[in-house]
């Protein structure tokens, strides 16, 4: 039987002040919903963060140009190239 006690708690957002017998099982099932999407919601907000953060530092340590040895071996490579055409 629910008291006036009851809805004055439930009318002011006093909810979990409510002893468990008094909560309806819907509503203990919605809060357990709204509380695990709010914490997924939040998981996941905070991977999104840290993948772009990563992706950030990948894309600065990739060197801009060729290294040295891709010189070298370009430039032998196009030597090759220059004694095969005579």
């Amino acid at each position: 039987m629910k008291t006036s006690k009851h809805k004055l708690l439930c009318g002011l957002g006093l909810y979990a002040a409510l002893p468990k017998k008094q909560k309806p099982a819907g509503r203990r099932l919605t809060l357990f919903l709204v509380g695990l999407f709010l914490v997924g919601f939040a998981i996941f907000m905070g991977l999104k963060a840290i993948n772009t953060l990563k992706k950030k530092q990948e894309e600065a340590a990739t060197p801009a140009g060729p290294t040295k040895d891709q010189e070298l071996l370009t430039e032998i490579r196009d030597l090759l190239k220059s004694q095969q055409g005579k």
